[in-house]
């Protein structure tokens, strides 16, 4: 096993995107948790309405607010134009932390500078490369092949170099927050989700466009005493043109072949009590521990701080008794 360590230490996986090494468990777990969220012993909720809510909202805060800057360099406010709020983040750390780095050595090759970076919170020394004519940068720790971030090394040479921009070929798509959702298909290439209902809507219009033409140019055939005709075929456009996209349910329909039923027979289960039905019998010795731990009172008969009242006193129980013997 140790022999074949390259192939399961993730420090010999640094230059592959798979998501920081995402362990099995870790997956299974994150599932799980954001299922829970939103089930319960009566059903599911919405989770897909919630999500959709969610990202919505980043959307627009994306889109109509701008994030706070904590450095004067020129690439910090280039990652905070192009990435979203949360991708930014990540990306102001390690523009922060290129102030704490510094320079070790430096060594030139054609066009090519090799500059060893000391990142002084670690002490380690990184090697970064630099292509001076493309502006192409290659830092050891493989920040950027891991998450398609520049890392706080790659930063510092920028800085000195005088790079305010961050290049395009370092800037990843899924990280821009002008990226939004496309149409999502299933198998078949059948558009689902929210997506449906603007390409629905799309495809509606283009349909009507077609039929519109088609009427037109039956119009043009027509001689003008055939009003009757031309009156049919506008009122049969104008019923085109009120037609609703489809409901899910109606999209169910045409996907199942059948219709639904008006009885639902099918119910959410009921909750279950898996801890044991009812109240728990309780010992003699919890009972004495409870009696004991009661707070005593003053009895009416007795005169007396006790745990019982009049009516359960014990010497007016025993003095009814004797009462009673002696009327025998």
């Amino acid at each position: 096993m140790f022999d074949d360590r390259h192939h399961w230490i993730p420090a010999y996986h640094r230059d592959l995107a798979l998501g920081c090494i995402l362990r099995t468990t870790q997956r299974s777990e994150s599932t799980n948790s954001f299922f829970k969220r939103y089930e319960n012993h009566f059903g599911s909720k919405s989770l897909w309405t919630k999500e959709r809510y969610t990202r919505r909202c980043d959307d627009y805060n994306n889109d109509h607010s701008f994030p706070e800057l904590k450095t004067e360099l020129p690439i910090e406010k280039h990652g905070a134009i192009i990435y979203t709020h949360a991708v930014f983040k990540v990306f102001q750390e390690e523009v922060m932390a290129a102030d704490s780095s510094g320079v070790n050595d430096l060594e030139k090759e054609e066009h090519v500078r090799i500059i060893h970076v000391i990142d002084t919170e670690t002490d380690i020394i990184f090697e970064v490369r630099l292509d001076l004519r493309s502006t192409d940068a290659v830092c050891e720790c493989k920040l950027f092949e891991r998450i398609g971030l520049l890392c706080r090394h790659i930063v510092w040479v920028y800085k000195g170099k005088g790079i305010g921009r961050i290049p395009s070929k370092y800037i990843v798509d899924r990280w821009l927050n002008n990226t939004h959702a496309a149409n999502r298909l299933d198998s078949n290439g059948n558009v689902i989700e929210d997506s449906y209902m603007a390409t629905s809507d799309n495809s509606h219009l283009c349909n009507v466009w077609s039929e519109f033409r088609q009427i037109v140019g039956v119009l043009k055939t027509l001689p003008a005493e055939h009003t009757e005709e031309l009156a049919s075929l506008l009122v049969e456009f104008r019923q085109k043109l009120c037609i609703e996209p489809l409901t899910k349910d109606q999209e169910m329909e045409i996907l199942l072949g059948c219709s639904s039923s008006s009885e639902v027979t099918i119910h959410p289960p009921e909750q279950a009590r898996n801890k044991g039905s009812g109240k728990r019998l309780k010992s003699a010795k919890q009972q004495a521990i409870e009696k004991a731990a009661k707070p005593k009172r003053l009895c009416a008969y007795c005169k007396e701080r006790v745990t019982h009242d009049r009516r359960t006193c014990p010497l007016r129980i025993a003095a009814e008794k004797a009462a009673k013997k002696k009327k025998v």
